[in-house]
């Protein structure tokens, strides 16, 4: 069987990487947009049930299958190109389209997310799969061939 990587991998998303003071000797957090296309992402809602009550929650899951201007974070803010990279961890932000209004303080990025709204999420899981082959369990189906950067958010 083939699979078309590109019949699937067909949307863009932009990353907001939020760059630690503490991590580059910086006198406040910096944020980094970066666009990246060939990403597949999909909404998943879900139910919780407990003592009585019901929540629900919409979540993203997103892969990205192209990592060549990937890095991991502690990598990443180390870099002297980061401009031209990426990373992801939790606490970033991805929005499905491209995002043109300015990030470059956590007030901007506030107002940006707001105004993306539903389709921006905060990252809150992050698996990093660049490094080796395949996924680790077995109940994945044909993902555990893929390889690339995996990541939730809600």
């Amino acid at each position: 069987m083939r699979v078309d990587a590109d019949s699937y991998l067909d949307q863009t998303l932009t990353i907001v990487n939020k760059l630690d003071a503490k991590d580059a000797a910086l006198a406040a957090d910096a944020y980094y947009k970066t666009v990246v296309s060939g990403v597949w992402s999909a909404k998943s809602v879900r139910s919780v049930l407990g003592s009585g009550d019901v929540a629900v929650a919409a979540t993203v899951i997103m892969q990205f299958a192209d990592t060549s201007n990937y890095l991991p974070y502690r990598e990443w803010s180390k870099a002297a190109n980061r401009d031209s990279m990426w990373t992801l961890r939790e606490g970033d932000y991805v929005v499905r389209g491209i995002v043109t209004e300015d990030v470059s303080t956590a007030t901007a990025l506030k107002k940006a997310m707001a105004a993306h709204e539903p389709d921006a999420v905060q990252v809150q899981s992050v698996h990093d799969k660049t490094r080796e082959t395949g996924l680790s369990y077995g109940d994945a189906g044909v993902m555990r061939y893929a390889t690339g950067v995996f990541a939730e958010g809600a």
